[in-house]
């Protein structure tokens, strides 16, 4: 059974998102926090991150770097209600790109397909 991590400041979104990878028996592990994350992908090694682009203190492309320097391996998918934004980020920069080039390997756009969703997390889990 495949681990996957769970990291998003939003209650009902990571509740969404258990219960969808629960129906297909994957073991689920959540976090609140940037940091709460980053500390279990380090204890659990997860087999795939499933991580949100905004959250507060630190954001989603730290943690996608910490973890990467933790595991350059490691499987990261980033998820983002938020297209092109000015939380920190020129208006003119996507930080769903930033997140490609800092090592996620699949974005999403909330709210997303969970067909889709549920393929690209298996596509990435088979590799």
């Amino acid at each position: 059974m495949a681990k996957i991590l769970v990291i998003d400041d939003d209650l009902m979104m990571r509740g969404m998102i258990r219960d969808m990878l629960e129906s297909k028996d994957y073991e689920i592990e959540e976090a609140a926090t940037s940091e709460e994350g980053v500390a279990k992908f380090c204890t659990h090694r997860p087999d795939l991150v499933i991580t949100d682009l905004f959250i507060p203190s630190r954001g989603g492309l730290e943690i996608i770097k910490d973890i990467k320097a933790e595991d350059e391996t490691a499987k990261i998918i980033a998820i983002s209600g938020i297209e092109v934004s000015g939380f920190g980020y020129r208006q003119d920069i996507d930080p769903k790109k930033l997140a490609l080039q800092n090592g996620a390997l699949r974005t999403f756009k909330k709210p997303f397909r969970h067909e889709a969703f549920l393929s690209a997390i298996a596509e990435l889990l088979a590799s």
